[in-house]
């Protein structure tokens, strides 16, 4: 089993390989998502997941998705709950927080964007290449999903 400062490089190397390609048309959205998910913290809950991994008999390597996508989670929720309609907080880690630098709107934006993202590892179908191919009708097909964007309307 690896240490706690292993598991944490591996997260932090490997911690935006599943982050959707915006493209140039969105550049500041992409921009807005990297400043709070990259501003640093403790990694504990991705850590504790590749950890979990290992010890279930898996490798790390294929949990990094998901370890990434509990990041994006939880920084999702970071930015939020600083917005000016939540805590308003103008700080977070000695740095101003997203929608200080962004703005409240293109700072909601980013906390959605993170929290798709992480949508695309909710099921053991994703695997550790990433989330499904587009499924019949363009949504994801996920056997059983019933959401929105999801394969909800194509696999009933």
């Amino acid at each position: 089993m690896r240490t706690f400062e292993e598991y944490l490089a591996l997260t932090e190397q490997h911690l935006t390989d599943p982050m959707p390609a915006i493209g140039a048309y969105a550049q500041t959205l992409e921009e807005s998502m990297k400043y709070s998910l990259l501003s640093g913290g403790k990694r504990i809950r991705p850590v504790m997941l590749l950890a979990a991994a290992e010890m279930a008999g898996g490798t790390a390597e294929e949990a990094l998705p998901y370890a990434s996508a509990i990041e994006f989670i939880h920084t999702y929720s970071l930015i939020h709950d600083d917005l000016p309609a939540m805590d308003d907080d103008a700080l977070r880690r000695g740095r101003p927080t997203n929608h200080m630098v962004y703005g409240a709107g293109m700072a909601t934006l980013a906390g959605d964007g993170l929290l798709s993202a992480a949508g695309g590892y909710d099921s053991p179908s994703a695997g550790p290449g990433g989330p499904p191919a587009p499924g019949p009708g363009g949504g994801c097909h996920r056997p059983g999903s019933r959401r929105p964007g999801h394969g909800g309307g194509t696999d009933r």
